[in-house]
């Protein structure tokens, strides 16, 4: 729980040093048009390019939970939080967000993530 919390708090903090310390060698992305499976360094390059879309990102979490199968082969993490950003024109939004993290040896090897935005307000 802890690496996968790190890993999420260093995307936030465009920490790139502690991001790349939080995956493994590779890491399979599996977003909304997104599903594939990279190297530490392409990977690093996908983390810099959507992280430098936003200005100010801020994570308030609602709650996570680690799992590891029956057969104690997987270790997964799931944090629920609401992200809140900063656009590159200074416009603010927010959705919340489920993080499914397969974790080995305390890296992250695997990111599954879904969000939901908010109705826009009339």
């Amino acid at each position: 729980v802890v690496n996968a919390m790190a890993g999420l708090k260093a995307f936030a903090d465009k920490d790139f040093a502690a991001l790349e310390a939080a995956i493994g060698d590779s890491i399979e992305f599996t977003f909304d048009y997104m599903n594939e499976k990279m190297s530490k360094d392409s990977a690093m390059k996908t983390f810099n390019k959507m992280r430098n879309t936003y200005g100010e990102i801020k994570v308030v979490m609602y709650d996570y939970v680690p799992v590891i199968s029956g057969d104690k082969s997987e270790e997964w993490v799931t944090m629920w939080y609401k992200q809140i950003w900063q656009d590159d024109k200074g416009k603010w939004d927010s959705a919340n967000v489920i993080d499914d993290c397969k974790m080995k040896n305390g890296k992250m090897i695997a990111l599954d993530e879904k969000m939901q935005r908010f109705p826009v307000k009339k």
